[in-house]
């Protein structure tokens, strides 16, 4: 026991003087408490900052994404079926809606490593995306396309939609509990810049020859905030897999710019006025506020390399533009005064106006 008391204070006199001496020698007060606090994490263990060592100061990577398209409403036209019914006459209207199948994007980023809880990024995302449908009409049917123009049975409409999406993202990124464990946060914060193209064109042919043509197109483009805030769960204490889940979202500023082009020929169904061509031009400013989320997995098999997969939904409000009118009124003329002229052939279910996009991403991410 007396062993064991004098090893002890021989301890704390050693401790003691070299807390003097630090003290003479103008070192600072705390760095003797500094050498009685644990070890840091080790610079090959992985944090919640998106570089992985404390030596990496540049950054960069890659998403593959493999999204679809989907708008609020996005019927390119209807058809309308009259028969007799039991109580008498019976119409039967169907919207066809655009079909977008899942289809490749893609983005890049790169940035710089400020300091072990901070960083910078710049990120461009590309989306080109489109989607078609159409069809005949059938004995004893009738076609309206959003601009009003009219097929009877036997002639065809196609009709076929675009997407160009590009968006820049500047980013502040902080991770102020890099070495928390299990589970840690990041944060983001910047700007967003985005460059949208959306055009729609309804055809529809008969005999041989196009009976009418419309385009109808979109140009938006807008800035503004940008955040965003990524959990993440460490499964297991060596911190090489983890799940996390992000949500963010910007509020843009925006000019919309709406144009339309018509052209119906003298042989169209209904059409009373002989060949023309018409054409609308329209824009406005508007605030657009876009939110988005993903789900995934993380791997990080070196301190240089990570892989992550997941889930990723966007939507975009202001920007899932419908509202064609489907005007019947030239149906009387068309029909041989079967049918009846309808201001609205088909009303709209839904106005939100949201254009979104869902699907799968891989990301790689190096640093050096």
């Amino acid at each position: 026991m007396r062993k064991s008391f004098l090893k002890t204070a021989t301890q704390l006199a050693l401790c003691l003087a070299a807390f003097t001496t630090a003290h003479a020698q103008g070192g600072p007060p705390d760095a003797f408490a500094a050498g009685l606090q644990e070890p840091s994490v080790p610079a090959d263990v992985w944090n919640d900052s998106v570089v992985a060592t404390s030596g990496s100061r540049w950054f960069g990577g890659a998403d593959y994404r493999l999204l679809r398209t989907h708008f609020s409403e996005a019927v390119s036209f209807a058809t309308l079926t009259p028969t007799i019914g039991p109580s008498g006459p019976d119409l039967r209207i169907v919207g066809h809606e655009l079909k977008f199948n899942y289809q490749s994007a893609f983005a890049i980023f790169a940035g710089f490593h400020l300091s072990d809880v901070e960083d910078v990024r710049f990120t461009y995302t590309h989306l080109d995306s489109t989607g078609s449908v159409g069809g005949t009409a059938a004995p004893g049917q009738f076609i309206v396309d959003p601009i009003g123009n009219i097929a009877v049975p036997g002639d065809t409409i196609n009709t076929s939609a675009n997407v160009r999406l590009n968006v820049y993202d500047l980013e502040y990124i902080w991770s102020p509990n890099q070495g928390a464990y299990p589970a840690g946060m990041t944060y983001s914060g910047g700007l967003r810049f985005a460059d949208i193209h959306q055009s729609f064109r309804a055809q529809i042919t008969g005999g041989g020859a196009t009976l009418s043509d419309g385009v109808f197109q979109v140009g938006f483009f807008g800035v503004g905030p940008y955040g965003s805030l990524t959990g993440r769960l460490w499964v297991g204490e060596a911190r090489t897999l983890s799940l996390f889940g992000k949500a963010g979202g910007a509020l843009l500023v925006a000019k919309n710019h709406i144009t339309a082009e018509a052209f119906t020929s003298a042989a169209s169904p209904g059409n009373a006025l002989g060949s023309f061509t018409a054409g609308q031009d329209s824009g406005r400013i508007l605030v657009a506020p876009v939110v988005e989320s993903e789900l995934g997995v993380s791997w990080i098999p070196t301190n240089w390399l990570t892989v992550s997969a997941g889930y990723f939904v966007q939507a975009w409000t202001e920007l899932g533009i419908s509202g064609a009118n489907f005007s019947g009124a030239r149906l009387p003329a068309a029909s041989g005064g079967f049918l009846p002229a309808v201001q609205n052939v088909f009303n709209e279910a839904d106005d939100t106006s949201i254009m979104g996009f869902e699907g799968l991403f891989v990301r790689v991410q190096f640093f050096y």
